[in-house]
């Protein structure tokens, strides 16, 4: 097979789908992560004494 250089756009495509497939492949692994650390931030700062904790945000 010749060796030969790729275009910049084969290149470039190549590489914006190499990105959108990781993104789809771990996007629920770093959900899961992300409400991991939210539950256990929640947990931490349940065991706080009402004097420590920070102001909850406004809801609404």
């Amino acid at each position: 097979m010749a060796l030969r250089r790729l275009p910049f756009s084969q290149l470039t495509l190549a590489a914006v789908l190499g990105v959108a497939g990781g993104l789809y492949v771990y996007k629920p692994i770093f959900q899961r992560y992300s409400l991991e650390q939210r539950k256990a931030q929640e947990v931490t700062l349940a065991q706080l004494p009402e004097s420590d904790r920070p102001p909850s945000p406004a809801k609404g």
